[in-house]
């Protein structure tokens, strides 16, 4: 939408699709909306902001700078489409200008999870908000026990070994457009706990420095933590 009045120095336009689209994750192109003139960044006189009656701020991770009135960042929420009104502020006048945004893609909720080892894991599902058709593929390599379905994203298995935490890079691609979105997920894999099972003995001594950590001792008639 192109806004004109009186004072040049406020004129604007946003000279962008219906609806600007952004990948969650991903940072946006700068400038994606811009004033149709060159704003002097020394001029404090002229600011940008987000009008009240949007009823809505940008997502997060986004942000209008209020001396140029760029939109820029890195969108880390969904969005479904939202309207908003800027307002261009100075010398006792105001104009507005109309802007569209949503944001869709790729996200694990949460992004961080704690595995223990030997233990079945409920699956690890991707979340998605305006793609289909999507191929994913992980780095670095996956676990060899834990299982990464291409098709859905999704994880499962029975870790049988320790993993230190490690932050994976997933990426699914639309099979019809070619668009790659980006999402990351950590995972780390705890050992089990030690179980220390003692035949016929009565009674034993533990030094200090073994019972400091994960252990469990069974006497036969319960375990002892």
């Amino acid at each position: 939408e192109t806004v004109l009045g009186t004072n040049p120095d406020l004129d604007i336009s946003y000279n962008e699709p219906t609806t600007r689209v952004y990948i969650v994750n991903q940072a946006i192109e700068p400038y994606t909306y811009n004033p149709s003139f060159l704003m002097d960044s020394s001029n404090a006189a002229i600011k940008f902001s987000i009008d009240p009656s949007s009823n809505a701020a940008l997502p997060t991770g986004i942000a209008l700078s209020p001396s140029t009135g760029i939109i820029s960042g890195t969108p880390t929420e969904f969005s479904g489409v939202t309207q908003y009104r800027i307002d261009i502020s100075g010398n006792n006048e105001t104009r507005t200008a109309d802007i569209s945004l949503s944001v869709i893609g790729i996200t694990y909720e949460p992004a961080s999870y704690i595995l223990l080892e030997n233990t079945t894991i409920s699956s690890i599902d991707i979340s998605s908000v305006g793609v289909s058709n999507l191929t994913y593929t992980i780095s670095p390599d996956f676990p060899a026990d834990l299982s990464f379905n291409t098709s859905t994203g999704a994880i499962t298995g029975t870790p049988t070994t320790f993993h230190a935490e490690t932050t994976y890079d997933i990426s699914g691609t639309d099979t019809t457009t070619g668009i790659v979105y980006p999402a990351t997920l950590t995972l780390l894999v705890r050992r089990g706990p030690m179980i220390l099972e003692f035949v016929g003995v009565s009674g034993i001594t533990l030094p200090i420095y073994d019972i400091s950590g994960n252990y469990s001792v069974d006497w036969g008639d319960g375990i002892i933590n």
